[in-house]
């Protein structure tokens, strides 16, 4: 398991994957699980 860490007012993720040899070729599913630690919401 992999922590991160977000910068505040963050929106978006964008996830991918390469390898040394092509992303072409890469076969098969990535499953991610996410959650909030914990969360603030500003607004204004």
């Amino acid at each position: 398991m992999r922590a991160a860490i977000f910068p505040p007012g963050a929106t978006r993720l964008y996830l991918g994957s390469m390898d040394p040899y092509g992303w072409w070729n890469n076969a098969g599913i990535a499953q991610v699980n996410m959650r909030a630690a914990h969360a603030s919401i500003v607004v204004g």
